[in-house]
């Protein structure tokens, strides 16, 4: 493959916000509730990492050096200089948790990426999408607000060019590239993270494009044919193919997470521990894109068929390194895996398991000491490539685009005061220092479209307003006890989380029927956490616990199990007592 007007030709794929939970719990019960509550959404505890994982000492040192090595001015084509670019913002924002306008590398490039377009430069009809896509994205991680003109005009150009068949290719041969087609995918999935609209269809459309071009093998082909026999063995383009899919059905709500990969990006933000980041809804929002259910009509089946014969492709096929251009497919794969680990809570099996271990040490094997990596069997491929790509695979660059968009004026923090809310609106940080009602907000957990992060704000405040309303003998306890208990029962998976972890943050015992309902949830996620709660309201940290298979299945038997025990427990100490059907 030659290494032409940009070097992407196989594959590429693909702030910090801080969420503190405060309670009035003691030391000890603030530190048990904290690992309970939240094992469940650690990356570093998911099977993809068992001995590294992007805050491991080794990589963190690989993956600066590396930074360190390509953060110097322009050099190269446009491509290259905005693959660099946002591998250095990447790195920064996973270690640091700014973007880093002081580097010459990205704001050259930015500033470069911007005049194109306002001048209606060549970007917009560029004869691939590799550089329009990666540059529209970097602008949305450097400053959503400055250059939001800009990036709504590379979106809907992007609409505009999209084939009749869903897929997108180069202008002059209007056939369908799987290779490109997901750099679309990648910028309406950032796109949607900064809150910017576009056309759902043409994310439907394109999601159909590639389960029609499915070959039956579970595979894709570079420029595949609708009803090809098999396809060309070539792990990138699978991981392309794939890992495009399952980004698509989660962006569209047509595939619930099992598994929350979210997580606080740096060790310290500077915030009083119990100050909350709310990210609002953006002027002009589409609020469609904010239901809890799927965004669009669309097969399950056909989905499915199509997820499960790639995955059985892959597992017959999986291996690290691959050979030729086995950057672009260690990139790739990183998406593959944080999307699928969220949607199946797992990442394959046997060696997929551990491929972010294996990933690691083939890249501390390669690493030189200038800091780059090889060019991987490629000819001419410039060093700033691969060096790149590594980057974003050792951040785990999908990780870090999944999280809602900060400014950099968030950093440090310094002078806020402590038990006030933070309102990061556009990237500009204000304090809203007045303290909602009770009931204002219940009232606010009933709007539907109400993202997670905007729910665990809410939460945050609801925690503050119930400590307050305990120490006000005016208030009805009770009425607001029974709504929290009704919460249990909701059809959306976040409001029963945040029912259960308020419930076991009072610690109180007339809790524990709502709690012994929760054990009975389909949602294994939600029955662990009542069962974590229970340990914690009873002090029975270790005498009753789950053991964790990764059969869901299993694990809901287990629960059923455990709900007798507790159950058990309870009558024990209130023989009287009103349990929830």
């Amino acid at each position: 493959m030659k290494f032409g007007n940009l070097f992407w030709e196989p594959i590429m794929s693909t702030a910090r916000m801080r969420i503190n939970f405060p309670t009035a719990f003691n030391e000890i019960a603030l530190f048990l509730f904290a690992v309970v509550c939240f094992s469940l959404a650690n990356p570093a505890d998911s099977a993809a990492q068992k001995k590294y994982s992007p805050d491991h000492p080794d990589v963190k040192a690989m993956a600066w050096k590396a930074m360190e090595s390509i953060n110097s001015g322009r050099g190269g084509s446009g491509g290259i200089n905005t693959l660099k670019a946002l591998a250095i913002l990447e790195c920064y924002k996973r270690y640091e948790g700014y973007v880093p306008k002081e580097s010459a590398a990205i704001t050259s490039t930015v500033n470069s990426i911007a005049a194109e377009i306002r001048s209606n430069g060549g970007i917009l009809d560029h004869h691939d999408l590799y550089y329009p896509c990666l540059a529209t994205i970097l602008l949305m991680e450097y400053d959503d607000e400055f250059f939001a003109p800009e990036i709504e005009k590379m979106l809907r150009m992007l609409e505009e060019r999209q084939l009749p068949n869903g897929a997108y290719g180069y202008t002059d041969k209007k056939l369908p590239d799987t290779s490109q087609s997901q750099y679309v995918a990648l910028v309406y999935f950032v796109a949607r993270q900064h809150r910017f609209n576009f056309s759902a269809d043409s994310a439907k459309r394109l999601l159909q494009a590639y389960v029609d071009f499915q070959a039956d093998n579970g595979s894709w082909d570079y420029t595949p044919v609708k009803g090809t026999a098999s396809a060309a063995h070539s792990l990138s383009i699978h991981s392309a193919s794939i890992s495009t899919v399952y980004l698509l059905a989660d962006m569209l709500n047509l595939s619930p997470r099992k598994k929350s990969m979210t997580k606080a990006l740096a060790k310290d933000d500077g915030l009083p521990a119990s100050v909350t980041v709310y990210v609002p809804p953006k002027k002009g929002e589409d609020t469609s894109w904010r239901k809890s259910g799927p965004i669009v009509e669309f097969s399950q089946r056909d989905l499915s068929n199509c997820q499960r014969e790639a995955n059985t492709y892959y597992e017959r096929t999986f291996q690290i390194p691959q050979g030729r251009w086995n950057e672009y497919y260690m990139y790739a794969f990183e998406r593959y895996a944080f999307f699928r680990e969220q949607a199946d809570g797992h990442v394959g099996r046997n060696a997929m398991n551990k491929w972010y271990d294996m990933g690691v040490e083939y890249y501390k094997e390669k690493q030189k000491d200038s800091g780059k990596f090889p060019q991987g069997g490629v000819p001419n491929l410039p060093p700033d490539v691969t060096t790149s790509l590594a980057i974003m695979f050792l951040v785990r660059s999908s990780e870090i685009f999944d999280m809602p968009p900060t400014g950099s004026d968030l950093l440090g923090g310094e002078g806020f005061e402590e038990n006030v809310e933070i309102f990061l609106d556009s990237g500009v940080v204000r304090s809203n220092e007045a303290q909602k009602s009770l009931s204002d907000l219940l009232s606010a957990l009933q709007d539907e479209s109400l993202s997670d992060e905007q729910l665990q704000t809410l939460t945050e405040s609801m925690k503050r307003a119930i400590k307050e309303f305990k120490s006000d003998g005016n208030r009805s306890r009770a009425e607001i006890k029974a709504h929290l208990v009704n919460m249990i029962g909701a059809k959306n998976y976040f409001r029963r989380l945040v029912a259960i972890r308020l419930l076991a943050g009072e610690q109180d015992m007339d809790n524990v029927p709502a709690l012994l309902y929760a054990l009975g949830d389909p949602d294994i996620r939600i029955a662990q956490e009542a069962h974590d709660a229970l340990r914690l309201v009873s002090r029975k940290i270790d005498s009753i616990q789950f053991v964790d298979e990764d059969d869901d299945s299993k694990n809901l038997m287990q629960m059923q199990s455990l709900k007798k025990k507790w159950t058990d427990w309870y009558v024990g100490i209130r023989p009287d007592a009103d349990l929830i059907d």
